[in-house]
C-alpha cells in the first residue's frame, strides 16, 4: 500500500463529485496505514535476523508504532529521559505516502481553484492529525510514551506541506499557486532556496570526505556492533536515515558556530571539543583535537559560494525583465540581501529538526543551535549575494562596450554639432616603375 487507492471508474464532466471530506479521510488513513505497514516489517525483519533478541512480537510491534509516531518529529519519553533525535531520512516515508495520497485527492474531487485545494488540504491536515493523535494516545502509557503535542504539530506540517503539494499537483495547480504570490515574493523565495540547496549540497559533500578519511574506523565500528549480515544491513539503513542529519550538521559546521554533541561539547571552525560519543559508524567522521581538520577548510566559504550563487540568480532574473524594468544596483543588492535573510530562516529551520536529545545526562543536547546558525548564514548568504547582485546589475547597465576609446567612437552626435565634412585627397605621385613604364611604351593616343 504506497497511498491513497480510491476505486476508479469512468468520470465525466456530468458525474457527481465525490464527498471531498470522505475521499479525504480516505487519504489521511491510506497513508497512516501504509506509514505502519513499512515501519512494522522492517522491524520485525530486524528482530528475526537477531538469535541475541529476547523481545516478543508484541513488543517489536508496539516499537513499530513508536518509530511511526518518530518519523513525525515525536519525542520518546523514557523513564531515564527523552529521546528525539530524529532521523531526517525517515521524514520522507509519511511525506511520500502523504503527497501520493495529497495527488489523489486533487483528482478525484476534481479541484478547480486554489480556494477548493486549500479546503482539501485542511481536511487530509486535519484528518491525519486526528489519527495520529489517536494513535499516540493508545501506545502511551508504561514506561515509554511518544510526546502528544510535539507528534501532533509534526504530523500537521508534514500534512500540509507534503499533501498540499500533492493536491496542487493532482489539480494541476502547483504553478498556479506559485504565481499567486508577488514576483519579488517568488523572486525571494527562488534565491533563498537556491543558496541553501548549494549550502546542503557542499555539507553533504564535506560528510562524505570525513567518513572517508576515517573509512578504517567506521569499519571497525560497524564490524563491532553488527558482525552478521543482516546486522550489517540494519546498520546501513540506520547510517542511510541519518545521513541528511550529518549533512545539515557540516553545513552548519561550515557555516562557523558548528554543532554540539552532548552538553558542554562544540564542534566548530573555532575548535572541538568533545567527550565520549556512541559507537556508531557515522560518527567516525567526527574531527578530533582542538582544531579543524586541514582538509575541512576548503569547505569552510561554503556560506560565501552559496550567497554568490544566489547573487548570480537575482541578477540574471531582474536582467529578464520579468520583474518590472531593469533594477538598479542597489535594489539588486537589497533583494539580493533580502533573499539571503530569508535563506538563513530557512536554514535555521532545517537546523532545529536535524537535531535533538539523545537520552539523559550528557546527550540530551544534540545538534547544531538554530539561532546561531541560522544568523551566520543569514549574514553570510546576504553579504556575498549582494555584493554579487549589485556587481552584475551595475556592469549590465554600462553596456557592452569596452573602453573609453570604443565609446568616443560610438558617440551619437548633437543636433547643433556641424557634421564634418570629408577632406580633399591629395594627387599621388607617380612611381620610379611607372615613370620607366611611361618612357618606355606608347603614350600617345590610340589610332
Amino acid at each position: 500500500m504506497t497511498g491513497a487507492a480510491w476505486p476508479r471508474r469512468a468520470r465525466t464532466a456530468s458525474s457527481p463529485r465525490p464527498s471531498a471530506l470522505l475521499v479525504a479521510v480516505w487519504a489521511a488513513v491510506s497513508s497512516a496505514l501504509a506509514g505502519l505497514a513499512v515501519t512494522s516489517a522492517l522491524l520485525l525483519v530486524a528482530w528475526g535476523s537477531d538469535s541475541r533478541s529476547t523481545a516478543s512480537a508484541g513488543a517489536v510491534l508496539r516499537l513499530a508504532v513508536q518509530t511511526w509516531l518518530l518519523s513525525h518529529h515525536g519525542t520518546l519519553r523514557l523513564a531515564s529521559g527523552h529521546v528525539g533525535l530524529l532521523p531526517l531520512g525517515l521524514v520522507a516515508l509519511p511525506a511520500v505516502l502523504l503527497l501520493r495520497s495529497g495527488t489523489s485527492l486533487g483528482r478525484v474531487v476534481r479541484v478547480a481553484d486554489l480556494a477548493g485545494a486549500g479546503r482539501a488540504v485542511a481536511m487530509l491536515a486535519g484528518a491525519y492529525a486526528l489519527l495520529v493523535t489517536g494513535v499516540t494516545g493508545l501506545v502511551g502509557g508504561g514506561q515509554t510514551s511518544v510526546a502528544p503535542l510535539g507528534t501532533l504539530f509534526g504530523a500537521v506540517t508534514i500534512a500540509t506541506l507534503a499533501g498540499g503539494a500533492g493536491v496542487l499537483r493532482g489539480a494541476g495547480l502547483g504553478w498556479a499557486a506559485f504565481r499567486a504570490l508577488p514576483a519579488h515574493a517568488r523572486l525571494v523565495l527562488r534565491a533563498a532556496g537556491t543558496a541553501v540547496g548549494t549550502l546542503l549540497a557542499v555539507g553533504a559533500v564535506l560528510a562524505g570526505v570525513a567518513l572517508v578519511v576515517d573509512v578504517g574506523r567506521a569499519g571497525h565500528l560497524a564490524h563491532a556492533l553488527a558482525p552478521a549480515l543482516f546486522g550489517g544491513m540494519e546498520l546501513l539503513l540506520l547510517g542511510l536515515l541519518y545521513t541528511p542529519n550529518a549533512a545539515v550538521w557540516t553545513a552548519a559546521y561550515a557555516t562557523g558556530p558548528g554543532f554540539a554533541f552532548g552538553v558542554g561539547t562544540s564542534v566548530s571552525v573555532f575548535g572541538v571539543r568533545l567527550g565520549p560519543v556512541p559507537a556508531f559508524p557515522l560518527l567516525a567522521g567526527l574531527p578530533e583535537g582542538d582544531d579543524a581538520s586541514r582538509l575541512t577548510w576548503p569547505f569552510l566559504g561554503a556560506p560565501l559560494v552559496a550567497g554568490v550563487v544566489a547573487g548570480v540568480f537575482v541578477a540574471h532574473r531582474l536582467d529578464t525583465g520579468d520583474y518590472g524594468p531593469p533594477h538598479r544596483p542597489g535594489a539588486a543588492g537589497l533583494w539580493a540581501a533580502a533573499s539571503g535573510v530569508v535563506g538563513g530562516l530557512l536554514f535555521a529551520a532545517i537546523a532545529a529538526v536535524s537535531g535533538g536529545p539523545l537520552g539523559p545526562g550528557r546527550l540530551s543536547a544534540v545538534g547544531p543551535s538554530p539561532w546561531q546558525v541560522g544568523l551566520a548564514s543569514a549574514v553570510e548568504f546576504a553579504v556575498a549575494g549582494g555584493i554579487t547582485a549589485a556587481a552584475l546589475s551595475r556592469y549590465a547597465a554600462r553596456g557592452p562596450t569596452t573602453s573609453s576609446k570604443a565609446t568616443k567612437r560610438t558617440r551619437p552626435r548633437s543636433p547643433t554639432e556641424p557634421a564634418k565634412t570629408a577632406k580633399p585627397t591629395k594627387p599621388t605621385k607617380p612611381t620610379k616603375a611607372t615613370r620607366r613604364t611611361r618612357a618606355a611604351g606608347h603614350t600617345g593616343p590610340a589610332r
